[in-house]
Formats: C-alpha cells, structure tokens, sequence
C-alpha cells in the first residue's frame, strides 16, 4: 500500500488568482487589476475569504472557500470569472493564472545548499550538476530551484540615444523577436523519402544581438545600447546563517511511493552530490524529508498497536478469566486490521 503523509483525495479549500504585471505601479495595479478581479470573485459560491496583494510585479490573491465545498466546481467557476474579468482589467496583460493545491503539488522533500564561495554562474552549475541527477531518480516528477536567478541577456536601451536617432522602440523590440525564431516549414518529397524542414533564425551568440542591424547597414543595436549576458537586478535574498544559499524543491509523480522515494533521493545526495568536486563550495543540507515524517508516524502506530494489543489482552483476561478465550478475541483485532488493509489494497487507497 502506497503510504502519505496526508490521505489521497484531501484538498486544501483555497484557491489563487496571478496576474503578472511588471513594472506597474502598485496603486494602480489595486485600481486597474485587484478590484475587478475581487468583485468577479465575489460571484462565486462558497467563498468565505478573498486577500489580494498589490506589487510592482501584479497582484496574487488568496480565496478561502467553505470546508465543504467541491473545489473542482469552484476552480471552474472561477476560471470562468477570469474569462469575463479579462475585458476590464488593461490590455497588455497577456494572462491571468488560476491555482489550485492538491497533494501532488506539495514537495516531498526541501534542501538548501549553502554558498561557501562566490559563483560566476550558481544557477547554471545547480542546474547541471544537482538538478539533473535528481530528476533521473525513478519517480520524481520536477525539480524547482530558488535563491538564484538564470542568467539573461539584459538589453539596456539608452533613451536619450533612441530619441536622438528618432527610432520606434517598438519597432526595434519587433525586429528582436523576429529576428530570433525556431518554426516547422511543413516537408519536401525526394524519391521514397519525406524530409521535415524547420526554419531556424535564432541568435547563436551575444554578438549577434549587438550587431543586430536596425536602421540600415550604419546602426546597429549595440550603439543605443549596452548588451550584456548577466543575471537580472533582484530585490530579495536567500540566505541561512547570513550566507547566500540556494534552496531545491522536489515533487514526486503520483503513483510514487513517497517513503522509498525520499529513501532513494537521500542515497544520491550522500553518494554523488555531496562527492561531486564541482560542488565543492556548496555545504548542503536537508531540511524537510517527508519520509522522515511518515516513517515516524508509522513508528508511532505500530508502538500504540503494541501497548493497545498488550492491555486489551490484560483486560479481557481480567474480565473473561479464560486464556482459550481471550486469546480468540484478542486476534480477532489484528485480523480486522488485516482485513481492512487488503480492501484498501485492491480499492487503491492510501
């Protein structure tokens, strides 16, 4: 029997509404975006608490329905709402992102690894040499990292240099993603064969983006602005213990058996993360293991199974003053057990 921490089918009675907005200004994010979204999300039944909280990023709020609600009725209710709020809120938000929590959404297991040294790319080396081994274990299904951020290539676009030119700077923004594209052109007949064809115009590398012609052969993209291949501005950080870290999430797939998942998760991290001379600057450790928890509860059970089966045995005996008979009902307790796990078995319960 697969064993959980919480019991399959449990769902959490809230659900979330995103809508990424950057670069606004958080009072009009309450004004433009937060307030029709909340008076939308009045409508739907069963609600008993809305939160909403406006940044320079968009807004994401919080809905708590009551206990009993069917949450798959209200996460359809309420993506339906989204699709009526989209004709008030402005028109270069691209997309409104609706969440909804069940088990599989949770991590299983949390780890944080801890910056000894300074890193030209943390991102990247985590990625290659942490992310992807973790994700080759049977049974994980995604692995999420934070505390650092991909590097991007940052175009820093000189204003004084665009109006100086007289340029569209969204012409240019325009050139940019057309100039930058990977497409399927559908496929030649030669003889026997049938070829696929894409049409491929990506950048291959940074100098092509600075040289990318945007009026004429005279000026380039490079001469309005600096180009750079670097990490983007953040206005938070991770740290433990006041040094920079870098934490990883792991879900597991759901038909996984949580316990010998974590298990085998640990077995990597002892034996080939933490052995790997690359990740020699990084002090890892774990957190949260879900496991742990479980095998503890279990532990848990099977001690109070014990003690309940030794004084039940005591007490008939007092009572019944008959051996042959105590011992009759006094099986007739674990047999139940055994009975109600081989149902839960066959039904595929938790």
């Amino acid at each position: 029997i697969a064993i959980e921490l919480m019991p399959e089918g449990f769902t959490a009675p809230f659900l979330g509404v995103y809508v990424p907005y950057p670069n606004s200004n958080p009072q009009e994010v309450e004004e433009q975006v937060a307030k029709p979204i909340e008076e939308q999300i009045r409508t739907v039944s069963g609600v008993t608490n809305v939160n909403t909280n406006s940044s320079s990023n968009g807004c994401w709020t919080s809905i708590r329905f009551e206990q009993d609600t069917d949450m798959d009725v209200a996460y359809a209710m309420l993506r339906d709402r989204m699709d009526r709020v989209k004709s008030e809120i402005p028109d270069d938000i691209e997309r409104i992102f609706v969440r909804k929590w069940g088990n599989d959404d949770k991590a299983i297991m949390w780890m944080i690894l801890v910056q000894e040294e300074e890193y030209d790319d943390a991102y990247y080396l985590v990625e290659q040499h942490v992310k992807k081994l973790l994700e080759r274990v049977d049974g994980v299904a995604n692995v999420e990292i934070g505390g650092v951020t991909e590097k991007e290539i940052l175009i820093m676009v000189n204003q004084d240099l665009v109006r100086s030119y007289k340029l569209n700077l969204y012409e240019i923004i325009q050139k940019l993603r057309s100039d930058n594209f990977a497409i399927s052109s559908g496929f030649v007949n030669e003889g026997d064969q049938k070829i696929y064809v894409r049409s491929v115009g990506k950048f291959r590398n940074i100098e092509e983006v600075r040289n990318l012609p945007i009026r004429g052969a005279n000026l380039r993209l490079k001469d309005i602005a600096e180009i750079k291949y670097d990490v983007p501005e953040r206005r938070w950080r991770e740290l433990i213990d006041g040094k920079q870290a870098i934490s990883i999430n792991v879900k597991k797939e759901s038909m996984a058996n949580t316990v010998a998942l974590t298990d085998e998760i640990v077995k990597v991290v002892e034996e080939k993360i933490k052995r790997d001379p690359a990740l020699a600057g990084l002090k890892i450790d774990i957190l949260f293991n879900e496991g742990t928890y479980i095998r503890e509860s279990l532990e848990n059970l099977q001690n109070a199974a014990l003690w309940g089966g030794v004084f039940a045995f005591a007490v008939l005996y007092f009572f019944l003053r008959r051996f042959r008979m105590t011992m009759i009902l006094s099986l007739g307790i674990p047999m139940a057990i055994v009975i109600t796990l081989t149902v839960m078995y066959f039904i595929g319960w938790t």
